[in-house]
């Protein structure tokens, strides 16, 4: 809001942290009241690895022009939309999956040093994610929910017991367990009469359309 006073109709805000989209909203509304202009921009790789050429989407009705001028000095700018939100909205939801294989991880793999088999756990995660490319592999788990979510969810709980076995609190197991509970609870397998969808979009289209939280 302090920021906003400093604002006229020949300046140009860029918001570069990392918030909700409500609240990247909520500043532009701020600058704009003030007749500045409002870019917000996500960046979507660790600077630490990347540095300034760290992939960034740029959302604004100038963000276009920003995104043209930075990426002429050698910086990676993709103008995403006009409509602010849409960037924090990407960034969050990248997160979800990123930070939360993060997590899986961790959870596995100290489940895995505890009872001797780190490195052969590494190995077989290894072997199966180099195996093809990852769309075909999230294409794989998507469609084949549609028929094993409820044995999926059954598995979970053996998962759920060896891990408390080992006194590694199953916190994303569990998490992994009611998701998967949900999607049963969907009956997307009646849905798609009994076949395995072809493709990511359609699951989840329908998911979205059975009221799926």
């Amino acid at each position: 809001e302090e920021s906003s006073l400093h604002m006229n109709k020949y300046k140009i805000f860029v918001d570069l942290n990392t918030v909700t989209p409500n609240l990247k909203i909520e500043n532009s509304e701020l600058i704009q009241k003030r007749g500045g202009d409002f870019i917000e921009v996500a960046i979507l790789g660790t600077v630490a690895s990347y540095g300034f050429k760290s992939p960034m989407l740029a959302c604004g009705k100038k963000a276009r022009g920003f995104a043209d001028f930075f990426n002429r000095m050698g910086f990676k700018v993709n103008f995403l939309s006009e409509e602010i939100g849409k960037a924090s909205f990407t960034k969050m939801l990248r997160s979800v999956f990123a930070k939360g294989v993060e997590s899986l991880l961790f959870e596995m793999l100290v489940a895995a040093e505890k009872c001797d088999l780190l490195e052969t756990i590494i190995d077989a995660i290894v072997e199966h994610m180099d195996s093809s490319s990852f769309l075909n592999i999230a294409e794989t788990w998507i469609t084949t929910n549609v028929i094993h979510a409820q044995r999926r969810a059954e598995e979970m709980d053996h998962v759920i017991e060896t891990l408390n076995s080992l006194r590694v609190k199953p916190i994303m197991s569990t998490a992994t367990r009611e998701r998967l509970r949900k999607c049963s609870s969907l009956n997307l397998i009646e849905h798609f009469k009994g076949k395995k969808p072809n493709e990511i979009q359609s699951v989840i289209k329908s998911m979205v359309e059975l009221n799926y939280e």
